[in-house]
């Protein structure tokens, strides 16, 4: 039987050719920033995985659908993120999510059907070619890891 811990996240950076898909946060914390698609594990993460990293891999794609529309094949593992980022500390925050000790499983995912919509957790939905000043969480050291960005512009997937 597959356990993982309770405070487990995973996030999907959507590399689209124009840019990444970022919603907009309908509830706190951040409300109304900018924040990648993404949330809490679901029992149903659970259904036929083989591993905690099928868990996370599953999570992300069905958050994914559930905030954007979008259906998603995942590309590789960015990483795993526990601390603060630069940005956050600069701020004052001491972790990651102001909620409590949360780790987020990050990966890489390409978009492969549905349609772009917002929804769920999701008050608006929108591609950015910037990683925008207004972004919640760690998501801009994310997205800076995902190597879709150079110096905060985005310059696409590399093959």
């Amino acid at each position: 039987m597959i356990k993982i811990k309770k405070r487990e996240l995973a996030d999907g950076v959507i590399a689209t050719e124009n840019g990444v898909v970022l919603i907009k946060r309908l509830y706190d914390p951040y409300k109304g920033c900018w924040a990648l698609p993404g949330g809490h594990t679901d029992k149903k993460d659970f259904l036929n995985a083989n591993s905690t990293e099928d868990v996370y891999r599953k999570t992300a794609k069905r958050e994914v659908k559930e905030e954007t529309g979008l259906i998603v094949e995942i590309i590789r593992k960015i990483g795993d993120y526990t601390k603060p980022s630069p940005r956050q500390i600069k701020m004052g925050y001491t972790r990651r999510d102001p909620r409590g000790d949360y780790t987020t499983h990050a990966y890489l995912v390409k978009v492969v059907g549905g349609e772009l919509r917002a929804s769920d957790d999701a008050k608006e939905v929108k591609i950015f070619d910037k990683i925008p000043n207004d972004i919640a969480f760690d998501h801009d050291e994310i997205l800076k890891d995902s190597g879709l960005f150079k110096d905060g512009i985005y310059v696409g997937l590399k093959v």
